[in-house]
């Protein structure tokens, strides 16, 4: 079930929350960091100073040097353990062995937006880009014969307005134990479209247009 959600999210060009933060950092801080570890500056202290993650460590050892974050951008500091820092980390790492063989800052960039290309799209929400959702495609369900279809704009959610905006796919995987799936969950966006009855009677259920 996770392989047709994954497809479907490939097919609307949808990308994995994580993997478009990754590529946020990238290109938001991606000069600054090559700038801190070009000075010389701790890698292990460079997520706090680009305000991408902290730990209460990281808090001390980060005073005095300013962060580098536009806050416009909307970045939050957040716990050591989150998938954010994790990958915040993972990129300075890998910056900081290509700054010490010498690249070019063009080069060691260009490394690190590879290495988010790379990151997979895991369970969970993935994001498109807004001004696609117009020309992306319908998707249908196949239900007992009957093809039931939705719109981009009813299985895109949009979050947020002018520069914050935000379009999310209403398609997301989740993890179930053997006994209890596969399973689909058609869930307040596919009701939003289609009035659905439960004839728990019957055990059936039946879909309509919604008025």
């Amino acid at each position: 079930m996770d392989s047709v959600i994954a497809q479907i999210n490939s097919a609307i060009g949808a990308q994995g929350f994580i993997k478009d933060q990754c590529g946020m950092l990238v290109n938001t801080f991606g000069h600054n960091i090559f700038g801190l570890l070009s000075a010389a500056i701790d890698p292990k202290i460079i997520c706090p100073v680009v305000a991408f993650c902290f730990t209460d460590a990281e808090r001390e050892v980060s005073i005095g040097i300013q962060s580098v974050v536009d806050r416009s951008h909307g970045v939050s500091p957040v716990s050591a353990s989150t998938p954010n820092c994790v990958i915040c980390k993972t990129i300075v790492n890998l910056m900081h062995k290509a700054v010490s063989a010498n690249m070019t800052q063009e080069t060691v960039i260009k490394l690190a937006g590879e290495l988010c290309a790379l990151v997979p799209s895991p369970l969970g929400e993935s994001s498109v880009d807004c001004a696609r959702v117009p020309s992306l495609p319908n998707i249908s369900f196949t239900i007992g014969g009957k093809e039931f279809e939705l719109s981009p704009n009813e299985y895109i959610v949009k979050t947020g307005e002018d520069d914050e905006e935000r379009c999310v796919s209403g398609f997301v995987a989740v993890e179930t134990p053997p006994s209890g799936g596969p399973l689909w969950i058609l869930g307040d966006l596919f009701m939003s479209r289609y009035h659905t009855i439960f004839d728990y009677g019957n055990l059936r259920v039946g879909f309509a247009e919604a008025a």
